[in-house]
C-alpha cells in the first residue's frame, strides 16, 4: 500500500493540448522508459504519427490501449483540465483500483471504447505526411527553436543540467544533420524572418540586462553576424517582424517601427511611432500585416483599439474608429483581433472593403 501511495504521488503530470500526443509520448518514455522498455517500441511511434490529427484525448487513449498489448496499465488520477498518469503492471490492477476506490482517489483507466484490454490500439489513417528527416543533437546542451524562416532556424540554448536558457543560437538546416551555432552574446535571440526580395534575414533580440530589445539583419545567420539598423530600443525583444518591400517593420506593446534599407541591405532611413499604451493588463505587442499593394497596417491594441494604415510614406492615425450612420458604408470591415492572428504574414489581400475608396 505504501507502494501505491507513493505512485499516486509520483504521478506524471500532462497538460491536455490538441495534437499533442507525440509530445505526450515522450514524457511517458523519459518517466517510465528504463523500467517499462516496451514504452521504446516502434509501435508507438506509428500510434503518434496516427493521432496527431486527433484530440489529445483520443491519442492519450490510443497510447493507454497500446500499453495494456504490453501488459502494462495507464491510469488517469485528475478528472479536471490536466492529466496525472499512473503506470501500473497487469497483474496488480485489481488491488490498484481497491486501494484507489477505498482511498477515494479518482481513477480512470486509460483505453479505447469498444477495444478489449490487451488489443492493439485502433489503426487510423494520418492522411499524406509531410516529408521529414529527425535528427537528434548529441551534445550536453539542450536548444529551443522558437522560430524558422530560409534555410535556419534560431531559439535559445543551455546546459542541460542548468534551469534558465543561456543564450541565442542558429541551426544550418542545408548541413545534415543540422549545424548548430551557439552565440553568447544574443540573449532571448528569436522571431527569425527572411526577405528573399532583401536577401536578408532579421531578428531580436534582447539587450543589456534583457529588459531592452532590438532589431537584427543578417546575410547569413550561421555566422552570428548581425548588425542593428536601428537605435530604437523596444520594451523587450520586439516579437513582430515584418517584411514589406525594401523595408523591415518591427513592433512591441508601445512601438511600430519602419526601418527602410538600401538595395545593398544598409539602413537608409528609420521612422518610429509611438502607440498608445493597451488599456489591457497583457501587453499585446503590435501586429503588422500588408496587403500587397504597398500598404502597411498595425495595431498594439485588442478588439477595441485603432488600426493605422502607413501608405505613401505616411501614415494615417486612425485608420478604423466607431463610425457613424452615414460613414459606416465607407469604414473598412476588420476586426483588430485579426493583426493578432496574422503578425507579420504577407498576405495577397486579406481585408474585406464595404464600397469604400479608403
Amino acid at each position: 500500500m505504501i507502494e501505491f501511495k507513493q505512485i499516486i504521488d509520483d504521478a506524471l503530470d500532462i497538460l491536455k493540448f490538441d495534437g499533442a500526443v507525440q509530445d505526450t509520448l515522450a514524457e511517458l518514455r523519459e518517466k517510465w522508459g528504463a523500467q517499462v522498455p516496451a514504452l521504446l517500441d516502434e509501435r508507438f511511434d506509428a500510434v503518434g504519427v496516427q493521432y496527431m490529427k486527433l484530440s489529445h484525448e483520443k491519442g492519450a487513449a490510443a497510447l493507454g490501449q497500446e500499453l495494456s498489448a504490453f501488459g502494462w496499465a495507464l491510469y488517469n488520477l485528475d478528472d479536471e483540465d490536466e492529466y496525472l498518469f499512473a503506470l501500473i503492471p497487469e497483474e496488480e490492477r485489481s488491488e490498484w483500483e481497491c486501494y484507489c476506490k477505498k482511498q477515494g482517489q479518482y481513477c480512470h483507466l486509460m483505453k479505447q471504447q469498444g477495444r478489449k484490454w490487451g488489443d492493439h490500439a485502433k489503426e487510423q489513417d494520418p492522411g499524406k505526411l509531410m516529408p521529414c528527416e529527425e535528427y537528434i543533437l548529441q551534445d550536453e546542451y539542450d536548444y529551443f527553436f522558437n522560430s524558422l524562416a530560409g534555410d535556419f532556424a534560431a531559439g535559445e540554448w543551455k546546459n542541460q543540467d542548468a534551469e534558465e536558457w543561456k543564450n541565442g543560437c542558429v541551426a544550418d538546416l542545408r548541413q545534415r544533420p543540422p549545424q548548430v551555432t551557439r552565440a553568447h552574446n544574443l540573449p532571448h535571440l528569436g522571431c527569425l524572418t527572411y526577405s528573399a526580395e532583401n536577401g536578408l534575414y532579421a531578428a531580436s533580440r534582447a539587450a543589456g540586462s534583457g529588459t531592452i530589445g532590438r532589431a537584427l539583419l543578417s546575410k547569413n545567420p550561421a555566422t552570428l553576424n548581425w548588425f542593428e539598423p536601428s537605435p530604437i530600443g523596444y520594451d523587450g525583444p520586439p516579437r513582430t517582424l515584418c517584411w514589406a518591400d525594401h523595408s523591415l517593420w518591427v513592433g512591441d506593446p508601445t512601438n511600430a517601427t519602419r526601418i527602410e534599407l538600401t538595395d545593398r541591405g544598409t539602413c537608409q532611413d528609420v521612422k518610429n511611432w509611438p502607440l498608445p499604451e493597451d488599456g489591457w493588463s497583457t501587453k499585446y505587442h503590435c501586429g503588422i500585416v500588408t496587403d500587397g499593394l504597398g500598404r502597411v497596417y498595425f495595431s498594439n491594441e485588442w478588439y477595441k483599439g485603432q488600426i493605422y494604415r502607413w501608405e505613401n510614406g505616411k501614415v494615417v492615425l486612425p485608420l478604423l474608429q466607431q463610425p457613424s450612420p452615414a460613414e459606416k458604408r465607407r469604414t473598412v470591415c476588420l476586426p483588430i483581433s485579426y493583426l493578432r492572428m496574422c503578425r507579420g504574414l504577407r498576405l495577397p489581400l486579406c481585408f474585406c472593403w464595404n464600397n469604400c475608396g479608403q
